[in-house]
């Protein structure tokens, strides 16, 4: 697949938090769960999800999101998907959010690419998994060379990573039940839509309870804040802001 050198793309790279530490029975189905993580992403949100998860060194992972206004749904998604899978409560991923364009990808292996979204979120996941990063779960970062500064170098990119890493944070009190939970709502579903997909019978009560618990509320303001900002790059706002893939 060829890209455009100047179409924002969005790539999602995670790894899975302790992975040697899990059961061997917990780590043997990891990589088949963030395959179908990526096709559940298609299936609810429409094909943004290019080709599918690329999964390496056993506990690393990476996806292309082809629209990169849906990559943050995309990789809250992913981690309640991978929460949800298991009962085991060590079960976490972490993930770094790359926008910026791509000069080529592999369709048989996404993580083979190159360009500037791939460096980016392969940088990134790096320094969060450092022990002076501290407990991060998501972050962002976008590839331009220069980025749009407001006051004393603040960019675009630091506070839209702001906003990323509150949302990220919100999850880490994620069980399987609520994370199944957050699984609906990002797909848009009512308390009473979660509730007739559910695995077993609940209330549309304790639906809205698991996803209280799940901190839901603040992370679909983080969602609109983040789909705006990435709608107004994608059309070069007329407020002067430029897309991170313009070239300068």
């Amino acid at each position: 697949m060829d890209f455009h050198p100047e179409k924002c793309v969005a790539v999602v790279t995670g790894d899975f938090v302790g992975f040697s530490g899990l059961d061997r029975t917990v780590r043997s189905r990891m990589p088949q769960v963030i395959v179908d993580a990526g096709r559940s992403v298609n299936k609810a949100f429409g094909p943004i999800v290019y080709g599918d998860v690329d999964v390496f060194r056993g506990d690393g992972w990476q996806a292309l999101i082809v629209e990169p206004r849906s990559a943050l749904r995309a990789a809250l998604f992913f981690r309640a998907y991978i929460i949800g899978a298991t009962e085991d409560r060590r079960v976490d991923t972490r993930i770094a959010i790359g926008v910026g364009p791509v000069d080529y990808v592999p369709p048989e292996k996404i993580a083979a690419g190159d360009g500037a979204a791939y460096r980016v979120s392969g940088k990134l996941l790096g320094k969060m998994g450092s022990a002076r990063a501290g407990r991060i779960r998501c972050a962002f970062a976008d590839g331009s060379e220069t980025g749009s500064a407001f006051v004393n170098g603040l960019t675009d990119g630091d506070l839209i990573d702001c906003v990323v890493r509150l949302a990220g944070a919100m999850g880490d009190n994620w069980r399987s039940r609520r994370a199944l939970a957050v699984t609906g709502a990002l797909k848009g579903w009512s308390h009473d839509r979660i509730a007739r997909h559910w695995p077993g019978q609940i209330s549309r009560q304790a639906v809205g309870k698991h996803l209280q618990k799940a901190g839901w509320h603040a992370i679909a303001h983080a969602l609109v804040v983040f789909e705006r900002k990435m709608q107004l790059w994608a059309e070069n706002d007329a407020s002067g802001t430029p897309c991170p893939c313009k070239r300068p």
